[in-house]
């Protein structure tokens, strides 16, 4: 008899639970993990391009031309693959492979918030010309200068994406 008291009860407890979880997961939805991740710290670098995939299926399919315009470039601006080749270059051997893994991540940060519509997104095209700017500006120096550089866009974007969570 007791039991039977107590299933109205369980089942409002399940509803409840359910509805805060299909809650959670349309949020979770709306802002991908990957863009969560400050640090490469606690990241296996061979997880990115898994990440990286996790993020696409997010986007519809305006936003993944625009994203993958951010990544390959276009007619009159060089994209983040072909930046990051020239950045990745002047470390030294030894941080290559995080210098890598690092401006993946920020290239992920940036081309997702990018590619939303013009409503949406808080990174406009004057945010990376002035972004761009800074990065040449940079590797025409020594690579302390780089690093300084490429610390301060990673805290903007950091900060961009924390504003609106």
């Amino acid at each position: 008899m007791r039991t039977i008291l107590q299933l109205p009860f369980m089942l409002v407890f399940f509803l409840l639970l359910s509805a805060s979880l299909s809650a959670a997961s349309t949020q979770d939805a709306s802002q991908p993990p990957v863009l969560f991740i400050e640090s490469l710290d606690d990241l296996p670098l061979e997880e990115l391009p898994l990440l990286q995939e996790e993020l696409l299926t997010t986007l519809n399919p305006e936003e993944k031309r625009w994203y993958k315009t951010f990544h390959e470039g276009a007619l009159f601006f060089s994209g983040w693959n072909d930046i990051t080749r020239r950045v990745v270059a002047l470390f030294s051997e030894a941080e290559r492979e995080l210098k890598l893994a690092e401006m993946q991540l920020l290239g992920i940060k940036i081309g997702y918030e990018w590619c939303k519509a013009n409503s949406e997104r808080r990174i406009d095209n004057g945010t990376l010309r002035e972004w761009g700017k800074e990065l040449r500006r940079a590797v025409q120096g020594d690579v302390t200068r780089l690093t300084e550089i490429l610390v301060k866009i990673e805290l903007e974007m950091n900060q961009i994406i924390n504003s609106s969570s």
